[in-house]
């Protein structure tokens, strides 16, 4: 079984009152929710992408993984190093960082390749919002 994790203390403004130019601030212990919250992302992120797998044709993760190796050749381009490595298909780790607007720049890139629209828009951005931060 796993061990609870530690709570995590944050530091917060606390509102007393006063002048708003004289906030102090205090730790405070995320709540019990918060820490099933977390512990639910972890246990979810372990599976998802194996039932995500699951649910595709043999032909569609052939497709997939051309698209991620794109993926991954437009951040080796930008000059980003791959700290969690470029297996975008099964390493949810490699996902951390990605956000909404590297997905966008991926897309500008695409066009700036001479990539089609149609195909632009057959590639990542519905991939990579899902798994975006």
């Amino acid at each position: 079984m796993d061990k609870q994790p530690q709570p995590q203390s944050q530091i917060v403004p606390v509102d007393n009152g006063r002048a708003a130019t004289n906030n102090s601030l205090q730790t405070q212990n995320p709540s019990p929710l918060q820490i099933a919250g977390q512990i639910a992302n972890r246990v979810a992120s372990q599976n998802i992408f194996q039932r995500y797998l699951s649910e595709k044709s043999a032909n569609t993760i052939k497709r997939h993984a051309r698209d991620l190796e794109l993926f991954a050749e437009y951040l080796l381009d930008a000059g980003l190093d791959l700290h969690h490595g470029a297996d975008f298909q099964t390493n949810p780790a490699a996902w951390k960082g990605v956000t909404w607007g590297i997905v966008e720049g991926f897309v500008q890139w695409q066009l700036g390749e001479g990539y089609a629209i149609s195909s632009v828009n057959a590639l990542l951005p519905v991939q990579g919002q899902r798994y975006a931060s």
